[in-house]
This record gives C-alpha cells, sequence and structure tokens, in this order.
C-alpha cells in the first residue's frame, strides 16, 4: 500500500497544515511550493523516477490506467496520463517544490526525508519498520492518504510464499504453507509491524503496532487501492517506460511525444516482439 509520509517538523516551520483526507492534487502543490526553501536545501515534495511509488498513482487518480486491454498494452498515450504525467513534472520543472530527476539521483529521495531536508514523499507501508529505527523520524514522521484527483487512488501490492514442486519434504511444506495463509500468521505479520497482512481486518492491528508513529491512513486506502499491474515480460516493459519516463520529467521531450514513444516500445514488448 502506498501513502503519503510527511515531516511534522518541515510543516511546523513553515505554517502548513498537515495533510489530510480533504487534500487534493492543488492542496499538495501548493503545499510543497509552501515548504520548499531551496537556500536551506529543504524541498516540499519529491517528483523521482518511482512507477508505483511515483507518478502511477497520479494517473489512476486522474482516470487514467497504467496498461489498457488486460495488461497487455501501454495506457500512457491518452489524455488522462499525459495530464497526470505533466502535473508531477511541472512540480519540479515549473514549481521548483521538487528536486530534479538529476538531483535526486545523490542525495535519493530517502535520504533527503530521512535528513530532513524532504517534507513528502509518496512510499510504501513497508517503510516504517525502518523508520521506528530512527529517532529523528520517530519524532516528526506521520502517514496520510494520498490527495485526490478526479478519484481516489493508490497502488497496493502484495508478497507471496512459494516452494519447489520438487522439494524433498512435501508434507511439512504443506503444512508451513498452511500456517503462513492462517490467521495466525497474519496476526503475527500485524503485531510485529511487518507490513500490512493480506487477510483483510487486520490492517488496524498493524496500524496499532506503532505507538509513535501514525500508521492509521494506509487502512483508510484500502478501499480503492489499485492491484499493483503484472504482465508478461512486465518487467522488461517498465524498464522501458522508465527510461522514457526519465527523460518526459527532465524536460528533454514533451509529455505528448514520450507517451508516443512509450507506447510503441511497451506495446512491442508485450506482444512479444
Amino acid at each position: 500500500m502506498v501513502g503519503l509520509w510527511y515531516n511534522k517538523e518541515l510543516f511546523d516551520n513553515a505554517g502548513v497544515d498537515y495533510p489530510d483526507e480533504t487534500w487534493t492534487w492543488e492542496t499538495l502543490r501548493q503545499a510543497a511550493i509552501d515548504l520548499t526553501d531551496e537556500s536551506k536545501g529543504i524541498y516540499g515534495f519529491a517528483s523521482h523516477i518511482g512507477t508505483e511509488t511515483g507518478y502511477w498513482p497520479f494517473i489512476y487518480q486522474n482516470g487514467g490506467e497504467v496498461f489498457a486491454d488486460d495488461n497487455t498494452k501501454s495506457g500512457l498515450n491518452t489524455p488522462e496520463a499525459q495530464e497526470a504525467l505533466a502535473f508531477y513534472r511541472d512540480i519540479a520543472l515549473v514549481d521548483h517544490a521538487s528536486p530534479t530527476i538529476t538531483e535526486l539521483q545523490d542525495p535519493d529521495k530517502l535520504s533527503r526525508f530521512q535528513s530532513g531536508r524532504l517534507a513528502m514523499m509518496i512510499e510504501g507501508n513497508w517503510f516504517a519498520p525502518g523508520f521506528l529505527k530512527n529517532d529523528y523520524l520517530v519524532e516528526n514522521v506521520a502517514s496520510a492518504v494520498l490527495p485526490k484527483g478526479k478519484v481516489n487512488a493508490t497502488i497496493t501490492n502484495g508478497l507471496g510464499w512459494a516452494a519447489s514442486a520438487n522439494t524433498k519434504y512435501p508434507e511439512e511444506v504443506k503444512k508451513l504453507m498452511a500456517f503462513l495463509a492462517s490467521e495466525d500468521a497474519n496476526k503475527i505479520q500485524a503485531e510485529t509491524g511487518a507490513s500490512i497482512p493480506a487477510l483483510k481486518g487486520f490492517e488496524d492491528e498493524w496500524a496499532a503496532s506503532s505507538d509513535t508513529i501514525d500508521l492509521s491512513a494506509f487502512g483508510k486506502m484500502l478501499e480503492y487501492g489499485v492491484p499493483r499491474p503484472y504482465n508478461k515480460d512486465g518487467l522488461r516493459a517498465e524498464q522501458a517506460e522508465v527510461q522514457i519516463i526519465n527523460r518526459i520529467l527532465s524536460g528533454e521531450i514533451t509529455v505528448e511525444d514520450g507517451t508516443a514513444q512509450i507506447e510503441k516500445e511497451v506495446n512491442a514488448i508485450l506482444s512479444g516482439n
């Protein structure tokens, strides 16, 4: 589950209200501008090159889709996706409220956030255990739902367990797999704060695993979460997409030219050509 992590100290210093469920794209954009102090190396947001933790949520929030036709084609060469990408890009290139793609190479998004130089970033719930080990973040970090576009949307993901069909211990493996899928195992996962369990109903217990960082926002987004798209040759398709997105976000090419190129290259990969 992907949400908006923010630094309360930077919000307080800038006199900006914390993110909440009323936030829209424009609220996010204005807050990012107000939180930015380039003279101190502080930025309000990070328009980085990430897919599910970057520009993908904005595409879904704008009524678009990353892949179309049952994940067999790119969905980026559409007005909905193009508008979302332009918004995401312009936070850096027009508003200067995000480091540029080049600047985010070093220090990266996470390093800036952990050192108090980035006010907001989009990232997954799985970062919570690491944040809880950082005294500065425990004191200053909280989570919020993603801002709303035309609709509410975020990206959900999952992890699975697998075992070899040729294992020498098939009965033991079956018992282990049955346990890992059980309520008891999901309860352990929730209470230890590892990540939101797959079984519904444990998201509140996961959020309660921390009494210092507010994690409740992630459970609120379950109702409109979009499963991360997977498809044949998906890794190659994403790599091709990201290479061109990098050129879009840097301003090297236009959104329209870039998404047309993405459509051509990704469709060729997904069709097996």
